[in-house]
């Protein structure tokens, strides 16, 4: 009985939570602004969510802003696929409430503009607000399931103006194992709510799964997220939040980089001097790594790592310090640098 009551007061004060906000501002436990209760929530107002599913505070959040409603007979589905449609259609009305403007939907679609699905006036929405550029997955139909990635495209976009979603993550571009930094859409919407808090990733790994599908119960958590900023959460593994290091100095960097290359050459060749002159001509791998050690400098520079040549490039994260070596770019292969690894220093290919 008493763990039944405690479980209800925690929903109360969720709910709570989740409702408050302040003029001009966002509240410590509150909304953005814009984002009044909709529908008040009630206990059983979906019968397959309960206050035990870890979905629970996500579904309560965009239920109670009207962002979701349901399947409808009182169902949510939080196992349903989401599709394109039911993306576009929650990330107009987030943009839409957000410019103070009303739902997408009440507008009427006008003769000749060739849609035919209720999802008309929102995905038109989307178009003239840049939130979609119109394509689908594979020219998959518009009411049929999305992926993660493209849904990630799309609610990257939804609140319009970015200064709603900072960083309280530090992302490097190309640290989402399965999300490379490739410059499209998919990848920036991705990244850009990875370093907002709202991904997380599916695995300890920071991993996510951008092909998979999308579960309502996991959209309804992504909405409640972008429009309430204490819902959102650091990625381990992954990221630091923002405020919590300084970047590195060039000196700190090379300074790590010197200390890992020096371990990894005692390992094997022995005690380490420096050597100060370069050697002309082909020298053995030794003296060649005694006096690049010595004399290391980047050859480039990012906004989240150093790059200094060696025998391959070594990137030195500026916010963690981790050290990597990657062959032919960081985009096909790198890998975190182990000092005690036998073939630490072995030359590429």
């Amino acid at each position: 009985m008493k763990t039944m009551k405690m479980k209800k007061l925690l929903a109360i004060l969720l709910l709570l939570a989740l409702l408050s906000s302040a003029a001009g501002g966002v509240h410590a436990t509150g909304r953005l602004p814009g984002f009044p209760l909709v529908h008040p929530w009630t206990d059983g107002v979906f019968a397959d969510v309960s206050e035990d599913d870890w979905f629970f505070g996500g579904v309560m959040g965009a239920y109670t802003a009207g962002l979701m409603i349901g399947r409808g007979d009182g169902v949510f589905d939080p196992d349903g696929w989401v599709t394109r449609a039911e993306v576009l259609t929650v990330a107009s009305r987030v943009h839409a409430i957000a410019a103070g403007s009303a739902d997408p939907g009440s507008a009427t679609d006008p003769a000749g503009s060739g849609a035919n699905g209720w999802w008309s006036p929102y995905a038109r929405y989307a178009e003239e607000h840049g939130i979609w550029d119109g394509t689908g997955e594979a020219d998959s139909p518009i009411d049929s399931p999305i992926g993660r990635g493209g849904a990630a495209a799309i609610l990257a976009n939804a609140l319009g103006d970015e200064a709603w979603l900072s960083p309280i993550n530090i992302v490097a571009e190309g640290a989402i194992p399965d999300v490379p930094s490739d410059g499209s859409a998919r990848s920036a919407g991705i990244y850009l709510l990875y370093r907002a808090g709202v991904l997380t990733g599916m695995d300890g790994t920071g991993a996510f799964h951008p092909d998979d599908g999308l579960r309502r119960c996991e959209l309804a958590a992504i909405l409640t997220r972008l429009i309430s900023p204490d819902a959102r959460r650091t990625v381990d593994g992954l990221t630091h939040p923002a405020d919590a290091a300084e970047p590195l100095t060039e000196d700190e960097a090379r300074e790590i980089l010197r200390e890992a290359l020096t371990a990894a050459y005692e390992n094997i060749y022995g005690p380490f001097t420096p050597l100060a002159e370069k050697p002309a001509g082909y020298v053995p791998d030794a003296e060649y790594l005694r006096w690049v050690i010595a004399h290391l400098a980047p050859s480039e520079e990012n906004e989240n790592f150093y790059v200094f040549p060696v025998i391959f490039p070594f990137w030195v994260e500026k916010y963690t310090g981790t050290v990597y070596k990657v062959y032919n770019g960081v985009d096909s292969f790198a890998a975190e640098f182990d000092p005690a690894a036998p073939d630490a220093l072995a030359f590429a290919g």
